[in-house]
């Protein structure tokens, strides 16, 4: 008799648990995702001219603008070091900051033209992101929640560049 309720105890355990787990992982609401800034058709507009492209013609990119419904888009090219970031910046204020929600910054290396980082902002603080890393055929995600990682080496059986030519939904 006590090993049946020690069964049954387990199996109502185990059930609460799946069943809090079950609420804890509901998809995000959908009207905030539609509401977030993003600039998909012009990623890719410029994925070729940018980012799959030899980093000598990336390093020569002049700086674009393009209008979206979310606003005005400044894509650029910067070097620092051994580090091309790549730039998509959304503009407030008549400025371009790059703690912007909906930004996107993309980061290659100088020497090989490799894809190292996708960072993709998500509050108007900078505070909060999603940073995307190539590892093979799979993606590794870091997700930092007002500046304290919440989320890290999460592996997502996505090439990078999936990320960069779909909607940010697909996140």
């Amino acid at each position: 008799m006590v090993k049946y309720f020690r069964v049954r105890s387990t199996l109502v355990i185990l059930f609460l648990v799946f069943l809090g787990a079950r609420t804890i992982a509901e998809p995000a609401d959908q009207a905030a995702l539609n509401a977030f800034p993003d600039f998909l058709q012009v990623r890719s507009d410029f994925l070729s001219a940018l980012v799959t492209t030899p980093i000598s013609t990336a390093l020569s990119f002049k700086t674009a603008y393009r209008t979206t419904t979310f606003g005005k888009v400044r894509i650029s090219a910067e070097q620092s070091g051994q580090s091309l970031f790549i730039l998509f910046l959304r503009e407030r204020d008549g400025a371009y900051p790059y703690d912007t929600r909906g930004n996107i910054i993309v980061k290659r290396d100088v020497a090989t033209g490799f894809l190292q980082q996708i960072k993709w902002v998500l509050s108007d603080d900078g505070l909060s992101w999603i940073s995307l890393t190539p590892r093979n055929e799979r993606t590794l995600v870091d997700y930092v929640v007002g500046a304290s990682v919440v989320r890290s080496g999460l592996s997502v059986s996505a090439i990078v560049y999936n990320f960069l030519m779909q909607p940010f939904t697909y996140l």
